[in-house]
C-alpha cells in the first residue's frame, strides 16, 4: 500500500492505526471527538474528517451519528477471504471528491470490501506509481484519473478481457477507449446552464473557472462553449480562467467583465466561483439575477443551506460515486461480465434559484 506521507490526513491515520495496534486504543473505545483530534495532531477539521473517512473505509473505525467514532477492528493488511479495492484520487479536500468517496466506501462497508486510499495530488507519475502498485496488491482499482487521451499507457493493460473488470474510472471516461467508468454529465451540464442563461433573456455570457487541467474542467468549458456557438455561430465564447484560488476567479473574473461591460452572466465552473463573484456584486451594489446572471457547478449542500439564491447545475456527486462502486463489486464478482464495458454517464439538472432570474 501506498502512503503520502505528506498528506496530514495519512499521518493521523497511521497514529491511529499504530496506537491499535500497540493496545493504546482498544477496540470498541471510543476515539477523541473531532475537534480535540485537530487540537491534538494540530490540523484542520477537515483533515480530522478526511482521516475518519479513511479509516472508516478500511473498516478500522465506524461512525455512528450522535455517539462518535468507535474503533472497529485491529489494523493490519488485507483479510485473504475478502475482496480488497484500491482508490485513487487526484484530491481528497474537495468537497465533490469526497462525496463521490462516501458514495464508494459506502458499497464497500456494506459488502465487508476492504479499501485503501490514495491522493495523487493531480500528478500523473504519482497516478502511474499507485496504478502499478494497486492492480498488484488488489483484487480492483477505482481511479478518479489526471491522465490525458495521450498519456494512458499505464492503463492499457486493462483494455485486456482478463483485465477489464478489475478497474472503474469514476467521474471521467476517455473517448476511444473501451474501459468501464461512471461519470457525471459535466458537458451537458455548463450546456443546459447557457441554454437557460439564454432563456431568461441574457444575451451575452462568459465562462469563469480555474486554471485546473482536469477532465471534468474540459468538458465543462466544452460544454459552454457549444452552445454559445449553437446559439451565435459568429461570436467566440468568452472563457475566463483565472489560477486555482477558486474564490478570488470569481471575483477577479467578474470585476473584469463589469469593468469591461463585457458580458451580462456567466456559468460558472463550480458553485465556490460563484460565491467569489458573488462577493464582487455585493460589493458593489449589482443584484445577482436582475443585474448580472450566475450559474454555479455542483449545487453543494452549503448553498442550498445558505439561502443565497444561487442557480446551480445538480449533479450527484455521491451517487457517481456509489454506481462507481456497485459496478466493481458486480464485475469482481460475475466473470460472465468480462466481456462488456460499461459507460454510465448520470444525468445533471439546472437549479434555477434567484441568480439567473432577470426579473
Amino acid at each position: 500500500m501506498l502512503i503520502l506521507k505528506t498528506r496530514p490526513s495519512s499521518k493521523i491515520v497511521s497514529d491511529i492505526e499504530n496506537k491499535i495496534r500497540t493496545g493504546l486504543i482498544a477496540p470498541g473505545e471510543q476515539l477523541a471527538p473531532e475537534g480535540t483530534l485537530a487540537t491534538y495532531y494540530k490540523t484542520s477539521l477537515r483533515g480530522v474528517r478526511s482521516a475518519l473517512l479513511e479509516l472508516e473505509s478500511k473498516n478500522i473505525v465506524s461512525r455512528e451519528k450522535g455517539r462518535g467514532t468507535f474503533v472497529k477492528q485491529m489494523s493490519g493488511k488485507p483479510h485473504t477471504n475478502k475482496l480488497s479495492v484500491g482508490i485513487i484520487l487526484n484530491k481528497m479536500l474537495c468537497i465533490h471528491n469526497m462525496t463521490m468517496l462516501s458514495g464508494i466506501t459506502k458499497i464497500f462497508q456494506i459488502h465487508n470490501i476492504a479499501s485503501y486510499i490514495i491522493e495523487t495530488e493531480h500528478s500523473l507519475e504519482k497516478e502511474v506509481e499507485a496504478v502499478k502498485e494497486y492492480s498488484r496488491n488488489c483484487d480492483g482499482l477505482i481511479l478518479l484519473s489526471v491522465a490525458s487521451e495521450e498519456s494512458i499507457s499505464h492503463l492499457m493493460p486493462f483494455r485486456d478481457e482478463s483485465k477489464i473488470n478489475n478497474i472503474v474510472l469514476v467521474d471521467r471516461f476517455f473517448h476511444g477507449v473501451s474501459l468501464n467508468c461512471v461519470a457525471c454529465d459535466h458537458f451537458d451540464g455548463t450546456y443546459k446552464a447557457a441554454l437557460h442563461l439564454y432563456s431568461n433573456g441574457y444575451k451575452r455570457l462568459a465562462y469563469v473557472g480555474s486554471s485546473h487541467k482536469i477532465f471534468s474542467v474540459h468538458e465543462r468549458i466544452m460544454g459552454f462553449m457549444k452552445a454559445v456557438q449553437n446559439k451565435s455561430p459568429s461570436e467566440s465564447p468568452l472563457v475566463f480562467q483565472k489560477g486555482v484560488d477558486m474564490f478570488a476567479a470569481g471575483y477577479e473574473a467578474v470585476e473584469e467583465i463589469v469593468k469591461n461591460n463585457i458580458a451580462d452572466a456567466i456559468v460558472c465552473e463550480n458553485d465556490d466561483i460563484a460565491i467569489g463573484a458573488f462577493d464582487f456584486m455585493k460589493r458593489n451594489k449589482i443584484v445577482p439575477g436582475r443585474d448580472f446572471g450566475v450559474i454555479g457547478f455542483g449545487n453543494m449542500e452549503s448553498i442550498m443551506q445558505s439561502g443565497i439564491g444561487l442557480s446551480s447545475v445538480n449533479a450527484n456527486f455521491y451517487e457517481t460515486g456509489r454506481r462507481a462502486a456497485m459496478l466493481l463489486y458486480e464485475n469482481l464478482n460475475n466473470h460472465e461480465m468480462n466481456k462488456d464495458v460499461h459507460k454510465i454517464i448520470l444525468p445533471i439538472e439546472i437549479v434555477e434559484r434567484e441568480s439567473s432570474q432577470r426579473s
